[in-house]
């Protein structure tokens, strides 16, 4: 179970007895309503349980053969599970059944997966015909698959024509602001999510999001206070305080730097102050490596070349790529462990394929080659 997901206390009991009912009877279908059926596969798919959300489905179809929800939910599943052609197969063969506004964000889908974007806009636009309530719910419903298909200028309309019914549909906005990211229209989008901002000024997601585009711009004082207000508002996201000690390193604040790491990692339950090992880092994914980084990039600035060989070192057990060994590579130059310092720098031009960093790396073998020159 999803550590994440609440059970209602009459949710739990149907799960409950739906576990009770089929343990040890693969394959049998206790009779329970469609919709308890449709409750139960929904609850299986939004804890990532989908082998047990599709044995839920297959019981209820059985009991159950033509009740729409179910049958929406079976064309659903078979187009996340890859089936595209099946999917759409069960849509028009039940059509007279589940002809009907999911059916239809469906078939937007799993037309945008097959390139059939006439076909997809088509369907869009008989739903935005058809439905002129809640214009702002339809728009940001239709623009997912098209953005989520990288067809960006598509999404676009529909979002706009979403925000004519309703400016401060702040899902909707911060769907746009995405959109027009994608479309490297960044001052537009950094205008949206002000919008959101004014809005919602406690919208941390958008804080965090205009930070990055501030960071991306080089405006990295705006970015900063984006990131500020962002912890500010959530002190949860450790992904911002990654993003805040990254912009306050960039103005030589070592030791606020190194706090807004410490509180990254302390959000895992990671206490930088022990040993850090691979094992803890791996499942922080390429953050930890760039929070490690980071905190060895703090180390050699403050003139800890060992303190900062160990980041490196444990960054590079878990992604030995281009940019963690040249990381390591310096460090250990710093350090003055000069073969350490040329064997790293040549693995890493092994993949390099950047001039600068190849040019980089070269410099760092021939400083090393001095060093090994005076070395008794």
């Amino acid at each position: 179970m999803s550590a994440s997901f609440t059970l209602s206390e009459e949710l739990r009991r149907l799960i409950d007895r739906y576990e009770q009912l089929t343990n040890g009877a693969a394959g049998t279908a206790p009779y329970l309503e469609a919709e308890e059926f449709a409750d139960i596969v929904s609850y299986y798919h939004d804890t990532n349980q989908l082998d047990n959300a599709n044995e839920a489905l297959t019981r209820g179809l059985a009991l159950h053969p033509n009740e729409p929800e179910l049958l929406y939910m079976k064309a659903s599943m078979l187009l996340n599970d890859g089936e595209i052609n099946a999917s759409l197969q069960m849509l028009d063969t039940y059509r007279n059944i589940i002809d009907d506004y999911d059916a239809d964000m469906v078939r937007i889908r799993a037309y945008c997966m097959l390139n059939r974007v006439d076909d997809a806009v088509s369907v869009a636009d008989h739903i935005v015909s058809t439905n002129t309530d809640d214009l702002a719910n339809i728009a940001l419903d239709i623009s997912s698959p098209f953005i989520d298909n990288d067809l960006n200028e598509i999404a676009l309309r529909y979002l706009l024509l979403g925000k004519d019914y309703d400016e401060k549909h702040c899902d909707l906005l911060f769907e746009l602001a995405i959109c027009l990211d994608n479309l490297n229209r960044t001052e537009e989008a950094q205008k949206t999510y002000r919008a959101i901002i004014d809005i919602d000024p406690y919208n941390a997601d958008a804080w965090f999001n205009l930070g990055l585009l501030q960071l991306d711009s080089d405006d990295i004082t705006s970015a900063y206070e984006s990131f500020d207000y962002c912890t500010s508002i959530d002190m949860t996201m450790s992904v911002a305080w990654l993003q805040k000690g990254e912009t306050a390193y960039r103005f030589n604040r070592f030791d606020e730097t190194l706090r807004d790491i410490e509180r990254y990692f302390s959000l895992p339950d990671i206490d930088m102050h022990e040993p850090v090992t691979a094992e803890l880092i791996e499942p922080l994914g390429d953050d930890g490596i760039s929070a490690l980084c980071l905190m060895g990039d703090v180390c050699l600035e403050m003139s800890q070349p060992a303190t900062a060989l160990c980041f490196y070192e444990v960054a590079c057990e878990i992604r030995p790529n281009v940019i963690v060994l040249t990381h390591l590579a310096y460090a250990y130059l710093m350090a003055g462990e000069a073969v350490k310092a040329i064997n790293t720098a040549r693995q890493a031009l092994t993949d390099a394929t950047d001039v600068t960093d190849r040019v980089y790396l070269r410099q760092i073998i021939v400083d090393a080659h001095v060093i090994w020159s005076h070395t008794p």
